[in-house]
């Protein structure tokens, strides 16, 4: 599965509402988290869209000076995954 990753500081609500508003990219998988939340710097969002190419390549259309590649891209996806992943372990422990 194809994904991408954008950076958005707090002054970048528009492009973010600009994302989140097309069609293609809302039905995929999204995940957005603070920065402070990942261990990064305050002031900025994260935003994982997993899914298909097309909705891939247009996430960068519109985003193209945010977004993060090689291993930043790679440390923020495995931090993403981390957290959904110990949060559905925490969910399981709650119906046992």
């Amino acid at each position: 599965m194809a994904y991408v990753i954008v950076r958005l500081k707090s002054d970048e609500k528009a492009l973010e509402k600009s994302l989140l508003s097309e069609d293609i990219i809302t039905r995929q998988s999204i995940s957005i988290r603070e920065g402070e939340a990942l261990g990064k710097e305050g002031g900025v969002e994260y935003i994982l869209v997993e899914g298909s190419e097309e909705a891939v390549e247009r996430v960068k259309e519109i985003a193209p000076n945010n977004i993060l590649e090689g291993k930043e891209a790679e440390e923020i996806y495995n931090k993403i995954k981390a957290e959904e992943e110990n949060a559905v372990s925490g969910m399981g422990f709650v119906f046992q």
